[in-house]
Parts: structure tokens; sequence; C-alpha cells
């Protein structure tokens, strides 16, 4: 059995134990997507491709295959990994301590920005919700608000208002959006900011 086989059986592993509704060829194949990825260390998709233990040796189909598996409706990257967030955000409020989200921006050349909050674990971030754009613009505090909201839903916390570069989430205690430097943030709209929504350093 080859590395990327062992890899995608444990990521199938958990799949199945946080989507146990989620169809197994689906679970099967986004394993294997992974476990290329962990293995190869590249988000390339060609790279990808020729990791994938397929039976086929086309490179064509090899594309086609992850092509087809990273536009199946039913692999939104919010459903997939809502359980793992809300597992992990739950364990950093778990004493009441501060938890620190970073909130960074990457623009790859004029074809795409790409906009992340990830959580802080020491000297480590863990992605947890992510936003991509054509163009290369600042995705400015309404993308900057999509990509927050969902993790107040996945933090269950009644009444608890988001801010960006102050203190945000309450998840069972003070949690502070960090953002990268030279990260554009904009003042929230008035309405915007009369819902909890703040913007400064």
């Amino acid at each position: 059995m080859g590395s990327v086989k062992r890899l995608a059986d444990e990521v199938a592993r958990g799949l199945r134990e946080v989507h146990p509704r989620l169809r197994k060829t689906v679970v099967n194949k986004l394993a294997l997507a992974v476990g290329a990825m962990i293995e190869g260390q590249t988000p390339n998709t060609v790279e990808l491709a020729n990791l994938l233990p397929l039976d086929t040796e086309r490179q064509d189909l090899r594309e086609q295959w992850l092509r087809r598996l990273l536009k199946n409706p039913r692999l939104g990257p919010g459903m997939v990994i809502e359980p793992f967030a809300r597992a992990e955000l739950a364990k950093a409020a778990s004493h009441g301590q501060t938890v620190l989200l970073s909130l960074d921006q990457t623009d790859l050349g004029d074809r795409m920005a790409l906009l992340m909050v990830a959580l802080r674990v020491g000297d480590r971030a863990i992605p947890l919700a992510w936003r991509a754009e054509e163009g290369a613009a600042n995705l400015g505090f309404a993308g900057q608000q999509v990509v927050l909201e969902p993790l107040l839903a996945w933090a269950a916390v009644r009444g608890a208002r988001a801010a960006i570069g102050g203190p945000v989430l309450s998840v069972g205690g003070p949690v502070r959006v960090a953002p990268s430097p030279g990260l554009e943030l904009p003042a929230a709209p008035e309405e915007q900011r009369a819902n909890g929504y703040r913007a400064g350093r």
C-alpha cells in the first residue's frame, strides 16, 4: 500500500466519523485528494493528479477525476470543515482563555485574492474559513464579514459580536482577530456597525 493510500485511509476514517451521512464514494474520493495533498505538500492540481493512486496512467483522466471532485456540490468547504472547526474552537476556549484568530489575505498575482481565517495555536495556525475572488484587490469588509460570520454560528454563542482587529467572538472567552500586516481594514458601514461589527487595530 502506497503512502498516499495509507494517508487517505486515515483521512476517510476521520471524515466518516464527522460526516456519517456523506456518501461513501464522496468520502473516499475526497480522502484520496487530501492524502495526495499531504504527501505532495502542494495545492497544484496537476501535481496532485500525478500522485493520485488511480487505475489509469493518462494524465488528462487523472486531472478530470480531480476537477470533477472539486466541483462536487456536496463538498462545499464550509460543510466539510465545520465539525472540525467547531471542535477546535471549543477546545481552544475550553478553559476561558483568549482565542486568537489570524486574518490573512494573499494575492496570487493579478488573478486571485484569497482571504483566510485561522485559529492560532502556539506558533501554528489551523485554517477555519476562507474566501477566494478573482482579481487582485483587497476583499474589503464585505468579504471579511462573509468569512467571519460562519465562525459565529460554529461557536454557537448567542449575542456574539464580530469585529476586525479588535475583540471578536465570545467563544467561552475573549477572541481576537489579528489581521496580517498590510491588510486594509476599512470602516464597517453604519448599518453593520449597528449590528456589532467594527474595524480597527
